[in-house]
């Protein structure tokens, strides 16, 4: 992977802090004219130098608003010489009717001097994302930049293809909401998978891109979820040890989650979502009330989906919340199915999960006391000829507490201590007439607390407020 680092940090930190507290500065007409960046020295100043000279005294930066590049000057090394290209994004004039924005390409001459070898002007200021990669396999990476237009959810996509002599812009026709590099098709050159938001006259849709090694564009398209107002995340991942993806997490009109998971099936010669394929009259598989998004959860490479369901509310839960079970799997293509990996209970609000035991599947339920910040699992009881669910006995119970209150909530309650992670100590206490041979290390063993418990700590006072 070619080395990246982006620079003039300090002028992107001004920016955005004067953007959004509406300063202004001496020198300035405004921060969203910033024309004089602060001066830099070495190669950036001489970088800066070529900018200013060729744009002249009335710039603006622009910056992407996506994407991990969102720097509007971007170093990467686009030929592989070892020596990073700047890409900076710049409208000259932005204030008047002959505002233009451009898109300099500056690279180190052989006399160690910077200048622009390639500039492109485009008729729209606002970039949604700027990405790197090899899109026709001549081992030269290309510029890909999405142009925002005027109708929401669509931008429009470029490719700025790297030839040994010169720079080609290339407009691929093709409008996105989100977009995706990877080598779906080719490990010799990488596609673009776009997915798309319904908008006026456009479905909505994935399509994969390709860029051929004579810079002829060409792509195939799938129906996605028109009922998916938003993405929340798009996620390159691995379906299996030799499948590539795009996990496609979105938000339903009803404010549901649900994921979409788009690949190019090596077999059938096709683009296909087939989560949205098998859809049970416009519901996806993988519809769920939690906020939860695809994750590699045991680092294996390999992507689960959570698939979601609510736990039998069984009596009065009264100031309790039941809670909902999240089956952690991996996309079969070979069977066209989901394979559970895991299941478990996520408690987000206090940063913990608990990993439940194969025998539990089926046979318990689980709530959550805001005001005690107490778990509670139960043993459901289902009548074999009749199918009516009961509940059985008490089996568990974990408590969350802050470290300072351990002493007078948790350990006064007669929980056991499992640790301490940030500012917030969990316990448990296992009931003496739990149905299943359950010790003290397996209760241990199945509680997973977060690495940012800390950060989300929060007392019972403000939890009973999230309900």
């Amino acid at each position: 992977m070619k080395k990246k680092t982006k620079f003039f940090l300090l002028l992107g930190l001004i920016a955005s802090v004067a953007m959004s507290s509406g300063c202004s500065f001496p020198g300035f007409t405004s921060m969203d004219s910033m024309m004089h960046p602060p001066k830099a020295t070495g190669t950036k100043a001489e970088i800066q130098e070529v900018i200013e000279e060729n744009a002249g005294d009335n710039y603006v930066l622009d910056y992407p608003k996506s994407g991990n590049n969102r720097s509007a000057i971007t170093m990467y090394d686009l030929d592989g010489d070892e020596i990073e290209e700047a890409v900076v994004f710049l409208t000259v004039k932005p204030d008047t009717t002959d505002a233009t924005t451009h898109m300099y390409v500056i690279d180190e001459t052989e006399d160690e001097k910077w200048k622009i070898v390639s500039d492109f002007t485009n008729k729209n200021n606002d970039i949604d994302c700027l990405e790197f990669s090899d899109l026709n396999g001549d081992g030269l990476t290309d510029i890909i930049v999405g142009w925002n237009t005027y109708t929401v959810n669509q931008n429009n996509l470029y490719c700025y293809m790297n030839g040994k002599k010169e720079m080609k812009e290339i407009n691929t026709g093709e409008t996105y909401t989100s977009l995706v590099t990877g080598n779906f098709i080719d490990n010799s050159k990488s596609e673009i998978m776009t997915m798309s938001l319904t908008a006026t006259d456009i479905p909505a849709n994935g399509k994969l891109v390709t860029i051929d090694s004579d810079n002829s564009v060409s792509s195939m398209s799938v129906d996605m979820d028109a009922d998916v107002g938003k993405f929340v995340s798009c996620s390159l991942g691995m379906l299996s040890t030799k499948e590539v993806g795009v996990f496609v997490d979105g938000i339903t009109s009803s404010n549901d989650y649900n994921t979409q998971v788009l690949f190019y099936n090596q077999k059938t010669k096709r683009l296909e979502n087939p989560i949205y394929k098998k859809a049970n009259r416009g519901r996806l598989s993988t519809q769920r009330s939690t906020t939860t998004t695809c994750e590699d959860i045991d680092n294996d490479g390999i992507m689960e989906i959570p698939v979601v369901k609510k736990l039998p509310v069984l009596e009065n839960l009264g100031n309790s919340n039941v809670s909902y079970e999240t089956s952690w799997c991996n996309y079969d293509n070979n069977g066209n199915s989901a394979k559970t990996k895991s299941t478990v209970i996520i408690n987000d609000n206090y940063g913990y999960s608990i990993n439940i035991p194969n025998e539990w599947i089926n046979n318990y339920t689980a709530y959550f006391n805001s005001d005690s910040s107490v778990l509670t699992f139960r043993q459901v009881v289902t009548d074999r000829k009749t199918k009516k669910q009961s509940l059985g006995k008490n089996m568990v119970t974990y408590i969350s507490t802050l470290t300072k209150d351990w002493t007078n909530v948790g350990s006064k309650q007669g929980y056991t201590k499992i640790g301490d992670v940030g500012q917030y100590s969990y316990g448990y206490k296992i009931d003496k007439n739990i149905p299943y041979k359950f010790t003290k290390e397996n209760a241990t063993n199945i509680f997973v607390p977060k690495e940012d418990s800390e950060s989300i700590a929060i007392s019972p006072t403000e939890a009973s407020n999230l309900k």
